[in-house]
């Protein structure tokens, strides 16, 4: 099943399709995970003592941040590339599954909830075309 997946994933209008969804979800949530991102390092690098700047949310925007990027990734590297390299598609299948979980428990937050309502499909469906992605031959694939 997740075979064919991956293959619904190469075909032209499903991957515009996704594109345009990617934007939408982007610009909704790619501000708040990077200002949660900056927040998290913020927090390691204050020298004020007891004026830490972490937040629970931080650690959710930085998590934010890699699930976008695996997203993107997915989208757009190309195809024959993807199932070249076997660490490009563990990692971006850790980023998808990442963001999964966070927009699961982002769900019952009613203030966000409506942001990730449309993440969670398009989530499933990218880490299964990743997880379904034939992979060549050992002697052909790269690290």
């Amino acid at each position: 099943m997740l075979h064919s997946w991956a293959d619904a994933l190469a075909n032209v209008k499903v991957r515009i399709t996704l594109l345009l969804l990617g934007v939408l979800a982007t610009v909704a949530l790619g501000p708040i995970s990077i200002f949660g991102t900056y927040m998290l390092v913020t927090s390691f690098v204050s020298y004020a003592q007891g004026e830490s700047m972490f937040l629970d949310w931080s650690v959710v925007g930085t998590g934010g941040v890699i699930a976008i990027t695996a997203a993107w990734v997915r989208l757009l590297v190309p195809r024959r590339y993807f199932q070249e390299r076997a660490i490009l598609k563990w990692a971006t299948a850790v980023g998808l599954a990442l963001g999964l979980v966070l927009a699961c428990l982002l769900l019952f937050n009613p203030a966000m909830a409506w942001l990730v309502v449309l993440t969670i499909p398009i989530g499933a469906f990218l880490l299964g075309a990743t997880l379904g992605e034939h992979e060549p031959h050992i002697e052909n694939r790269r690290l």
